[in-house]
C-alpha cells in the first residue's frame, strides 16, 4: 500500500490483489501500457475498491476517492484554514453547473458523445497519435502474399492552457452574497465562453514549442488548418431560400468524399445566431414543417444546434467521432476559495477549467470538419 504525507494528511492508493488485476489487465490489452492511467483507475472502480483514502493525525479516514478527478476536486474544494461556510461553497457549485449548462453547448456535446480522454493538468501539451495508412486489401483464389502491413505512429500535440479568471465578494455578503454575486456569476460565465469559443474559433495567442520544431497551436473547428471548406449561398436572401437544403445535401456529399467518410447520425451541424429565423422557416409554402425538420431528415444529420460564438453567416459540420475530434479533459469548471488572512478580507477566488479540444486528422490529412462560409464573402 502506497502512502504519501499530504498537509498532515496520510493519502494511500491501495494495493493488494486490485492491484494484481490491474497488472493482468493491462497486460492482456493490445496496447498495453499505452493507457496505463485509464486502465489502472477504472479497475479500482469497477472492483468497488477504495482507491484513494485520506486519514488524518488519528488515523481516521476522512475522504475517500474512487476517480483521481475526485481527489483533484477535493484538494481543489478543501476548507480547511480558509473560513468558507459548507453552505455557502454548495452554493458556489450549484452556480457553476447552472451557468456553465447554458453557456457550454459544443463542449456538452463532446461530454454527451462521449468525445472525452483524462489528461495530466500539470502537462502543457496532450499527444494524440496518427498512422499511416495501410495499403488496400487484395483478392486471390490462392493467395501466398505474406506481405505485412505495418503501423508508423507520429505524434500530434496539441496545448493544454488552463482557463481562468479571478473574482472576489466582499466580507460583509459572505454567507449569503454568493448566490446574488454578480461577480461570481460573470467569472463563471467568462470561463465558459472561453472555452466554447476555443472550440470554435481557437486560440491563436496560444502556442508551445514542440522538440524545437514548428509549434503547437490551439486550434479550433473554424481555424484548423485541415478543416475542409466550402461555400453557400447568403441563406438571409430570402432569393435563395429554395437553395438552402440543397446546399446541406451537398455539403454532406463533400464530407463523405473529401474529409473521411461518414456514418448514419453521426454529423452535427452548427450554426451561428443570426440564421436562428433561417431555421425556422417553412421548408415549402405548400408543404408544413420547417426547414430544420426537413434537414433533420437527412439520415447523416444527428443535430441541427446553434453556437452563439460561430461567426455571423458561417456554418461548421463536425462528425461527431473519435477519430475527428476529442476533449481533453483536465480539470471541469471548478471555483476555487483562497485562504484568508483576516476576518475583514474579501474572498477571493479563482474560477478555473482546463478541458480543450483535441481534432485530429486522418492520414490522408482529412479532418471530419467542413467549415462553410457565403460564397465571395470577405
Amino acid at each position: 500500500m502506497g502512502q504519501a504525507i499530504r498537509d498532515n494528511l496520510v493519502y494511500s492508493t491501495g494495493g493488494g490483489s486490485i492491484r494484481a488485476t490491474m497488472v493482468a489487465r493491462n497486460l492482456s490489452r493490445k496496447n498495453k501500457w499505452r493507457e496505463y492511467g485509464q486502465h489502472h483507475e477504472s479497475t479500482f472502480v469497477e472492483n468497488g475498491a477504495q482507491k484513494r483514502l485520506v486519514f488524518n493525525s488519528k488515523g481516521e479516514v476522512v475522504a475517500r476517492h474512487l476517480t483521481v478527478a475526485d481527489a483533484v476536486k477535493d484538494g481543489f474544494t478543501t476548507n480547511s484554514g480558509n473560513k468558507l461556510r459548507h453552505e455557502d461553497y454548495q452554493v458556489i457549485l450549484d452556480q457553476v453547473t447552472r451557468i456553465k449548462r447554458r453557456e457550454l453547448n459544443g463542449i456538452q456535446d463532446l461530454i454527451d458523445a462521449g468525445l472525452t480522454v483524462p489528461a495530466d493538468i500539470s502537462k502543457q501539451l496532450v499527444g494524440v497519435e496518427d498512422v499511416t495508412d495501410f495499403e488496400d486489401a487484395e483478392q486471390d483464389q490462392n493467395p501466398t502474399d505474406t506481405t505485412n502491413n505495418s503501423l508508423a505512429f507520429g505524434e500530434v500535440y496539441t496545448p493544454n492552457p488552463i482557463t481562468h479568471i479571478g473574482c472576489s465578494v466582499p466580507w460583509r455578503q459572505k454567507g449569503f452574497g454568493y448566490l446574488s454575486s454578480i461577480g461570481l456569476q460573470e467569472s463563471i460565465r467568462k470561463v465558459a465562453e472561453r472555452l466554447e469559443k476555443s472550440l470554435f474559433l481557437g486560440n491563436e495567442n496560444i502556442k508551445v514549442p514542440v522538440n524545437g520544431g514548428d509549434p503547437a497551436q490551439l486550434y479550433g473547428y473554424c481555424s484548423h488548418p485541415n478543416r475542409g471548406k466550402a461555400t453557400m449561398t447568403d441563406w438571409l436572401d430570402k432569393a435563395n431560400a429554395d437553395t438552402i437544403y440543397k446546399e446541406v445535401v451537398a455539403h454532406v456529399a463533400e464530407i463523405f468524399e473529401n474529409q473521411g467518410g461518414l456514418a448514419e447520425n453521426s454529423l452535427c451541424l452548427y450554426f451561428p445566431t443570426n440564421y436562428f429565423r433561417v431555421f425556422g422557416m417553412d421548408y415549402k409554402t405548400e408543404v408544413k414543417g420547417t426547414l430544420l425538420e426537413r434537414i433533420m431528415e437527412i439520415p447523416q444529420i444527428k443535430a441541427v444546434k446553434h453556437a452563439e460564438y460561430l461567426p455571423k453567416s458561417e456554418l461548421v459540420y463536425v462528425c461527431m467521432d473519435a477519430k475527428t475530434i476529442q476533449l481533453a479533459v483536465s480539470s471541469d469548471i471548478v471555483a476555487i476559495p483562497h485562504t484568508l488572512t483576516g476576518p475583514f478580507e474579501s474572498q477571493a477566488m479563482t474560477i478555473m477549467a482546463c478541458m480543450n479540444p483535441v481534432i485530429i486528422i486522418d492520414s490522408k490529412k482529412q479532418s471530419g470538419i467542413l467549415h462553410v462560409t457565403v460564397e465571395g464573402a470577405g
